[in-house]
């Protein structure tokens, strides 16, 4: 999991929660527990940006009738010093990734 927003810990950003964690030689659930505790009553607008599930799952997951292609992020940018940034790409490029990974690149 890589940290793309915190107000309250600007120089993490960009940064791997594991990388935080050796920096401050503390395990990575206690860099959580820092972040959310020092974000305070802002912790909501955390965002953080990382895979969940392994290769396999996804594929699993998309070859189900069931399955539904979705994303839970809404379009969001925040001046964060250096202009507007998209603070999440799964927001802009979930679909196409999809289309282009796993119908285009996969089955074609």
């Amino acid at each position: 999991m890589t940290l793309v927003y915190s107000a309250a810990h600007p120089e993490w950003m960009g940064k791997s929660i594991d990388a935080v964690a050796d920096s401050l030689d503390v395990p990575p659930f206690e860099v959580m527990l820092r972040l959310f505790e020092d974000e305070g009553e802002g912790m909501g607008r955390i965002t953080l940006n990382g895979v969940i599930f392994p290769e396999p799952h996804v594929r699993q997951c998309l070859t189900h009738p069931l399955f539904s292609n979705a994303t839970n992020h809404s379009p969001d940018t925040r001046d964060v010093g250096s202009g507007e940034v998209a603070l999440q790409p799964n927001c802009w490029a979930w679909g196409p990734h999809v289309l282009g990974q796993y119908v285009r690149r996969l089955v074609c």
